[in-house]
């Protein structure tokens, strides 16, 4: 189990430098930064100066390792658009982005597992046929085209719920549904066919056999057993909420990180753009390696099959 954490710590640090060169990549081939913070008409002197300032004109694997260094002090830069730190304006705006993907994996958690469930209970029934409808729809549907969607229906024509905007309960309910809805699909599908192999097992048989009721037998032992699968899921599209809302944001006007970065870009705010990706890359993969580890420690076979590899 350990050597099994240490590998996957390992695994993360590497595609997190990894993330930290394609995000300083970035910076550095969008254009000169000087151009937008002087303006077009500055002097090829004012530009120097404030290359030099900046540290641009060193050597890039100077300027590299110079970035790596800041991050590590907690330094992420300054925004170009805002005058003030990187860091402080993520810190206002993720609140809300977490707000909302927790809200999302919630919803998708409850949905996939209860409708993921009857779906197995009678496999190939009309609840199923059902289910499995509404799934394949969640997976094929795009984001923006639901939301638009849900706001047209929702708001427009039936004026229950708030076009956009933020500071109720009411504005959160839409785009929960826009955002949770993909996960929902792949919650269900999990928890459908973990549920059937569990369910045909002979130690759920025997459960039968003793006597037990259905209840207990689907929830008390079968749904035990068939979750290792579905928290895996759930912590990896809890992950993709947490990075993957920008489209969600920008439809119901979400004051969170995914607006903060359409913005960045329109300004060519690279410094505040950086921190996003790089902030946004280090949670999920934060997600994943929590995730991994549950997995591990529910299943201990994981851990047993990393270690024989060795």
């Amino acid at each position: 189990m350990t050597r099994f954490i240490i590998k996957r710590v390992g695994q993360a640090l590497i595609t997190m430098f990894l993330v930290c060169f394609i995000v300083f990549s970035m910076g550095r081939i969008s254009g000169d930064p000087t151009v937008f913070m002087l303006g077009a008409n500055a002097s090829d002197v004012d530009r120097a100066a404030l290359r030099s300032q900046l540290g641009l004109d060193q050597p890039l694997p100077i300027q590299f390792f110079s970035y790596i260094g800041g991050i590590l002090k907690g330094d992420f830069g300054t925004s170009l658009y805002w005058k003030m730190s990187t860091l402080e304006i993520f810190g206002q705006f993720f609140p809300m982005t977490l707000q909302l993907a927790l809200a999302a994996i919630m919803f998708a958690a409850v949905v996939g597992i209860g409708f993921g469930l009857l779906s197995a209970l009678k496999p190939l029934g009309t609840v199923d046929r059902m289910t499995m409808g509404l799934s394949m729809m969640g997976q094929s549907m795009p984001t923006f085209w639901l939301g638009i969607l849900l706001i047209q229906i929702f708001s427009l024509a039936m004026g229950w719920l708030p076009t956009s905007g933020y500071g109720s309960f009411a504005h959160i309910i839409l785009p929960t549904i826009a955002l949770g809805w993909f996960s929902t699909s792949s919650i269900m599908r999990i928890t459908r066919s973990s549920m059937i192999e569990v369910l045909s097992a002979e130690s759920i048989k025997l459960c039968r056999t003793k006597g037990l009721s259905e209840f207990q037998v689907i929830c008390k032992h079968a749904l035990k057993n068939a979750m290792p699968p579905i928290l895996a899921i759930i912590g990896v599209q809890f992950g993709y909420l947490l990075s993957g809302s920008v489209v969600t944001e920008k439809i119901f006007a979400w004051p969170g990180i995914g607006s903060l970065a359409v913005q960045s870009i329109a300004n060519r705010d690279f410094p505040l753009l950086q921190t996003i990706v790089l902030l946004g890359s280090g949670f999920v993969l934060l997600i994943s390696l929590i995730t991994d580890i549950l997995y591990a420690t529910i299943d201990s076979r994981i851990s047993y099959a990393e270690g024989k590899d060795k």
